[in-house]
């Protein structure tokens, strides 16, 4: 019985592109495949997926990446829309210094981003 649950286990810590997409939002599996290539997500069965027919992962790899893409703040847009301006508008605040923020990567884009505390 011990190995039963054992196998169970293992299963639910196997999961599908389309699994990682809706965790992740994502609503194209290009984007995943660019996260293959680059070497930010590590398909189990990379050599014989086609046995399958898909790509599997295990769950961990994936929390993995999703913290990893955590935004270490928040974004011009958010920004935007919480002080009910335009992004436009923040992006000159930013550039004429009246606004603190700082430039990071984010899904593969070099972005502005803000503190929160900073938007008082």
């Amino acid at each position: 019985m011990k190995m039963v649950c054992c196998m169970i286990d293992n299963l639910n810590k196997i999961i599908t592109i389309e699994d990682i997409m809706d965790i992740l939002a994502i609503s194209s599996k290009k984007t995943i495949y660019t996260y293959i290539q680059r070497g930010k997500l590590h398909p189990i069965n990379k050599d014989d997926w086609h046995i399958e027919g898909r790509y599997e992962f295990d769950l961990e790899d994936m929390i993995r990446l999703k913290e990893e893409l955590k935004k270490p703040g928040l974004t011009t847009k958010e920004v935007a829309q919480q002080l009910d301006i335009s992004v436009n508008t923040v992006t000159k605040y930013i550039k004429q210094e009246l606004l603190p923020a700082f430039q990071a990567e984010s899904r593969g884009m070099n972005c502005y981003f803000v503190h929160e505390e900073d938007l008082d």
